[in-house]
């Protein structure tokens, strides 16, 4: 095989006949014999030189008794040693396994358990490593040898590399015929995935797929033998083992590791060493080029920086152009199952394109947005070709969800394709919020965030909001000199982007959690206790933009607020703030009418508007002596997974008389219950506005989140249930079925509106103990003689709920109501089945639309009855067959 000229200068092998580590180590050998290979503190070697340590380390290897396909793993910084040992490994025939020196002794454990390593190469000293090297025969049967990397000096003792290569060992005939029969299919190496979302899983890679993908790594990057490679990330990760020690091989470069990233030894190397060609997270740069010692060292051989991982700010790809003077800088996307490669940008490509974009595919490898209907193009990115991973370690299920029939990657990463091809990274779809309805990628939004002057780093998450489902976070790491505060990152937000993508606290960081690789955990931000000041200075400083009279109070006033944010563009206001010293105008003014008419049914003239000029003021106005303010929906039970299931009580219910329910059912699911109580206890009329704008902001959720919405309503609330269904199907939303318990049909007549009515029925349905114990008293007398024996209080308060469910009625509903195309069920006890047959037709649609089940549970009503458990059993039913049609 010959050498090749490279477009960029140079010579490198044609990577199309490189089909096996060992092939590739030998060829180099003769192509580059004398071209210096590695370049270490303690040791250097040429290609030649670092064959024969290679044949050297796996003649030992045979020696210890590895076979072909056993794995081998390496727990250990950047070295020569971890080069050499990577080699050895695959010349031996056995399979790589790299462990992560962040991980405990337990946590290399579970991988050498799950591998069943047959050899450990450990660094002396590292943390956890020493627990390892008398192997615990009943924890890691399969662990037969440990040997140790020095890290501090000379080690020639038992267990030292050199002892282990000074031990018994095989001829050179018999490694050459191991190497020679090793395939380009075979398993070349294992590495486990960052873990940041759960169980890290294996990879496998077999040596074709390696190094190809490796070989074209190295030609979109331009690399040759002519560059000296500073290999800053990690040898055990796919960015510094792929992209970094097997790219620089392939092309004949020469690797110098650096143990750790230290700032200032990485410039005293690039000046020494002469380093051409740097990769890295975006933190690396960004600290190479704030350290006030920069200019002591001569940079000036640098040509080639490439980065990813994180966001990556206009200004980081700038000022390595400007101050640094480096020629190429380039950013690409991959993923360790992609054996790191997928796209790249390309020469000559701007700054904007490089920070913003991650290129087009490189070689012949695929690409594919998966978006569904999505109008803009944004979806799920696919990768598919030769760089594609074999397959998770013993998950073939987990195989074959990763990798679909048709051999493409899905890569959970979300994206969209510009006009010129090139690939943008949204987001995490595991990192993506919805805020007010609308979908949030956090990685939009800190690439607004990291062009302020002043931001280092930043980092942006969800989290729960009350009224707005989520809004965003930004974790921001401040340049040394830089002075920043909250407000002025949120009024860079709002002069950027959509009043929903702006982030409504700020919290400044010292740093940010990184993996291995450089990329921010965010489980760990999300977990993260950001209380506001504090003693403690190494918490995290969390303001949010102060508001005259402290935040809003009870949950109008914080609709109140969250809508005037998004209307105004503002940091969140306080209940003491002014619509006019906000911004607001005549036009917000009008805006804001309407919403208040469509949310509460209250309509206010713009002289009102401005009578009533802040929160707290426009609340009371809104509803006078209300007194304390009620959440709209109550959260009964949440899974996370199945159904989420909205119930409607009946008029004289509150939402928490569906907790016997909601614990009773046994299925997955979320439930939760709208308090008609608490939404009728507002301005006079628009009840039905006001329940469909909270069972709306339910089933925009449950939407976001990919599960099916499904609406139960019992006695009058099924009524409103079916209203519910058939008004949110009008706005496009998808109700996945409909639960009907027990309708109460009420002849519609104008009764008094009676204050003293409500007032009681208010006091003592929202007082647990006192409901209960009057229902419980009224099942009671039933059980025991057979007819209603009602107490006068029992008496009284069944009184006020026919009259306060008549009230509603009137209210709410206008005529016959219509059955949804959701496939609606109906269940009724005996009790009502009598009076529903007698009574006045309530639906529109014809009754055989709906399935009438006559079963013994006493008036369904009352939750609280022992026929509990029969509903539950049946709700299970229900619930199972819509989540199994969904």
């Amino acid at each position: 095989m010959s050498a090749a000229t490279n477009e960029h200068g140079g010579y490198r092998p044609d990577p199309a006949q490189l089909t096996t580590t060992p092939a590739l180590v030998d060829r180099m050998s003769i192509d580059f014999a004398d071209h210096p290979a590695v370049i270490a503190p303690d040791r250097s070697f040429s290609y030649a030189q670092l064959r024969d340590e290679v044949r050297r380390a796996a003649a030992a290897m045979l020696g210890l008794g590895i076979e072909p396909g056993d794995r081998v793993a390496i727990w250990a910084p950047n070295t020569w040693h971890w080069v050499v040992a990577s080699l050895a490994i695959h010349y031996a025939g056995g399979v790589l396994v790299p462990l992560s020196v962040r991980y405990t002794a337990e946590e290399a454990g579970d991988i050498l358990d799950r591998t069943a390593a047959t050899l450990l190469i450990a660094a002396s000293g590292l943390p956890g490593a020493d627990r390892l090297t008398e192997p615990d025969r009943g924890a890691l049967p399969a662990l037969r040898h440990v040997v140790r990397i020095p890290l501090d000096g000379p080690d020639s003792g038992p267990g030292s590399w050199d002892h282990f290569l000074s031990g018994p060992a095989a001829s050179g005939a018999d490694v050459d015929s191991r190497a020679a029969a090793v395939g380009p299919d075979d398993v070349a190496d294992i590495l486990f995935t960052s873990g940041t979302t759960g169980r890290s899983k294996g990879v496998l890679c077999a040596h074709r797929q390696s190094l190809t993908a490796s070989a074209a790594g190295a030609a979109a990057c331009g690399l040759t033998s002519t560059d000296r490679y500073l290999c800053i990330n990690p040898f055990f990760h796919c960015f510094g083992y792929k992209a970094g020690m097997l790219a620089g091989l392939v092309s004949g470069a020469t690797l110098v590791p650096q143990l750790r990233f230290d700032p200032e030894l990485a410039m005293a190397t690039i000046a020494e060493q002469r380093i051409t060609f740097v990769t890295g997270p975006p933190t690396v740069f960004q600290t190479i080029l704030d350290h006030p010692a920069r200019a002591a060292y001569d940079l000036s051989s640098l040509r080639f920086a490439f980065t990813g991982s994180s966001t990556v700010p206009v200004a980081l790809v700038e000022r390595l152009q400007q101050d640094l003077e480096v020629d190429v800088v380039l950013t690409g996307y991959g993923l360790t199952e992609a054996n790191s490669f997928g796209t790249a940008c390309q020469y000559g490509d701007d700054a904007v394109t490089v920070a913003t974009t991650c290129g087009r595919p490189i070689a012949d490898f695929e690409l594919r947005i998966d978006c569904g209907d999505s109008p803009d193009g944004v979806g799920e990115v696919l990768l598919r070709g030769p760089n594609v991973m074999l397959g998770y370690l013993d998950d073939p299920a987990a195989t074959a969800e990763a990798i679909d029939a048709e051999g493409w990657l899905h890569t959970g990463d979300v994206g969209v394709v510009d006009a010129a091809g090139n690939l943008r990274i949204t987001d995490r779809l595991k990192d993506m919020y919805i805020c007010s309805g609308f979908k949030v990628y956090p990685a939009e939004v800190e690439q607004v965030l990291a062009r302020l002057p002043g931001v280092a780093q930043v980092a942006v998450v969800g989290v729960p909001h009350p009224v707005l489902g989520e809004v965003g976070r930004a974790f921001v790491v401040t340049q040394p000199t830089a002075t920043l505060d909250p407000t002025a990152v949120i009024a860079w937000a709002r002069g950027h982007l959509a009043d929903y993508k702006i982030p409504q606290s700020v919290a400044f960081v010292e740093e940010l959690p990184r993996n291995a690789s450089g990329k921010v955990l965010k489980s760990v931000l999300r977990e993260l206790d950001c209380a506001t000041g504090g003693p403690d200075a190494g918490q995290p400083r969390e303001i949010v933009a102060p508001g005259l009279g402290g935040p809003p109070v009870g949950w109008v006033e914080n609709w109140v607020a969250d809508t005037w944010q998004l209307l105004l563009n503002i940091t969140r206001p306080g209940r003491l703030d002014r619509f006019t010293d906000l911004g607001g105008s005549s036009l917000t003014a009008i805006e804001f009418s309407r919403m208040l008419a469509t949310q509460f049914g209250v309509s206010m003239s713009l002289d009102r508007l401005a009578a009533c000029p802040t929160i707290a003021e426009l609340v009371a106005n809104l509803q006078p002596g209300s007194g304390e303010q009620r959440a709209p929906v109550v959260a009964l039970r949440t899974d996370r997974s199945g159904p989420v299931c909205l119930m409607v009580p009946g008029i004289g219910g509150h939402a928490w008389i569906y907790a016997p329910l909601a614990a009773a059912v046994n299925g997955p699911c979320d439930m939760v219950a709208l308090s008609l109580m608490d939404l009728r206890h507002g301005p006079a009329g628009h009840l039905r506005t006001r329940v469909r704008s909270a069972a709306l902001t339910v089933a925009r959720q449950a939407g976001a989140e990919g599960r099916p919405f499904v609406i139960a309503g019992y006695s009058f609330g099924a009524l409103i249930a079916a209203d519910l269904a058939c008004w949110l199907e009008d706005q496009g939303v998808t109700v996945a079925g409909l639960l009907l318990l027990d309708p109460h049909p009420l002849d519609s007549h104008r009764p008094p509106r009676n204050a003293a009515v409500w007032q009681r029925v208010r006091r003592v349905a929202t007082d647990p103990r006192a409901l209960a114990g009057a229902i419980r008293r009224r099942w009671r007398d039933r059980r025991s003689t057979g007819v209603a024996v009602r107490s006068p209080a029992a008496q009284q308060l069944e009184n006020d709920i026919v009259e306060m469910s008549r009230m509603t009625y009137d209210e709410y509903l206008d005529g016959s109501i219509r059955l949804p195309a959701a496939p609606a069920v109906w269940i009724q006890s005996r009790e009502m089945a009598t009076r529903w047959q007698s009574s006045t037709t309530l639906f529109a649609t014809p009754i055989p639309m709906v399935q009438r089940t006559i079963v013994e549970l006493g008036h369904v009503a009352v939750m609280l009855i022992p026929g509990v458990g029969q509903l539950a059993a049946w709700l299970d039913r229900q619930l199972a067959g819509i989540g199994r049609a969904d």
